[in-house]
């Protein structure tokens, strides 16, 4: 790896607990960064009972060779200045240098106003916070992941330089997910640092299948193993844009360093 990729950040990540953002925090790590890892309790655990679990599942050892450069952090996106109290905002906004914004609700069956709690204002509410650290300059670096679907119902070529073309969504969460970028552009047009990640469809590592989620692309496969359907529909024109989560997961980790600010980038 080389000496520039090497250079160690100290970066507060949000979603540390999600598919895509427990990767990330892995690479992170890997890679000695120092990380604040924002995460809430949620079913009787604890933040950072959430957050070990979730690297644990990538990696067994990880922690053991990577705990000093790790702090959970108990916060809340959709809360104001994210439910911190007033010391560790303190040390957040001081010692902080690069932002990844990973927490997204990815529920599609979620009602709108439940989906836009959680990735708009929860993506206001960050911007927010990181703004208020910078009051003069805003200098912290934010990799804000959205998704390609923002694209929602556009027929045609929807290009990394496209937003808004008019179009409709298929469901709540496109909706949210749209928002909360016109959110992000907004404050790239005021001068803040941003760089935009638009995934696909996430599934498991490219060479193992690893997954510690089961939604969208694996709910058919779990209906087909099921074996209660004689016969399955099958349209040949259909297609779909798949991406093993470790390749985008290292793709943001490389671009968050040699990419350009201000710049959205399709994985």
């Amino acid at each position: 790896m080389s000496k520039e990729i090497s250079n160690k950040r100290t970066i507060l990540l949000t979603g540390a607990t999600g598919l895509l953002g427990s990767h990330i925090l892995k690479i992170l790590l890997e890679n000695r960064h120092k990380v604040y890892a924002l995460a809430r309790s949620k079913d009787k655990k604890d933040a950072k009972k959430r957050v070990e679990d979730s690297l644990k599942f990538w990696d067994e050892s990880i922690l053991d060779k990577k705990l000093d450069n790790l702090k959970i952090v108990e916060g809340d996106i959709t809360k104001e200045n994210l439910g911190l109290n007033d010391n560790i905002n303190t040390i957040l906004r001081d010692e902080v240098e690069e932002v990844f914004h990973c927490a997204a609700l990815t529920k599609f069956n979620a009602t709108l106003n439940t989906l836009r709690r959680v990735n708009v204002q929860g993506t206001k509410n960050l911007l927010e916070f990181v703004s208020k650290a910078c009051p003069n300059k805003i200098s912290k670096n934010i990799n804000y992941i959205s998704t390609a679907f923002v694209c929602g119902t556009f027929n045609g070529i929807f290009t990394e330089r496209d937003f808004n073309r008019n179009q409709t969504f298929n469901n709540n969460y496109e909706q949210s997910k749209f928002e909360a970028e016109s959110v992000v552009h907004g404050y790239i047009e005021q001068g803040m640092p941003i760089r935009i990640f638009r995934p696909s469809i996430l599934v498991g590592e490219y060479f193992s299948g690893k997954t510690s989620e089961f939604n969208m692309f694996y709910e058919p496969l779990r209906l087909f193993s099921l074996e209660i359907f004689e016969e399955v529909p099958l349209d040949t024109r259909t297609f779909l844009n798949l991406i093993p989560v470790d390749l985008v997961a290292r793709a943001i980790y490389v671009l968050s360093i040699k990419g350009d600010i201000g710049k959205t980038y399709h994985m």
